[in-house]
């Protein structure tokens, strides 16, 4: 907003605004799926590969291509591998977890069955009276 004055990025302040200048935070927070999730010290030039690694690396269910930082401005971005400039002190990196697979049930594998033994038996008798 100072390099271009009257810009879109320019924000006008108003009676009653309130401005947050949030101290520095030399950190980064690793959420999601990795084995332990933790705040690490900011290390300039290190990428995600580092801050997933000081969490334990990946856990079992992670979409590792999936994953993203969330800035102290609230923007957020997808990060790629080794791209140790995204990274920036208070980041958030989160990776993403597969979602759950629900396993069938010995009733849910019955009701199926006979379902199909169902449509089975109809189609074979429409066959045998189409005949």
């Amino acid at each position: 907003a100072l390099a271009k004055p009257k810009s879109d990025e320019d924000l006008v302040l108003r009676e009653g605004d309130v401005l947050f200048v949030p101290k520095y935070v030399s950190t980064v927070t690793v959420n999601g799926a990795v084995m332990y999730p933790n705040t690490v010290l900011y290390q300039k030039g290190s990428g995600i590969d580092y801050y997933i690694g000081q969490a334990g690396g990946f856990g079992n269910r992670a979409l590792k291509r999936r994953a993203y930082v969330v800035y102290m401005n609230g923007t957020v971005s997808r990060l790629r591998r080794n791209t140790a400039n995204a990274i920036e002190p208070g980041c958030e990196i989160i990776v993403p977890s597969k979602g759950e697979r629900k396993k069938m049930t010995t009733a849910g594998a019955v009701g199926m069955s006979s379902s199909i033994a169902s449509i089975a038996a109809m189609v074979a008798s429409m066959v045998s009276l189409a005949k």
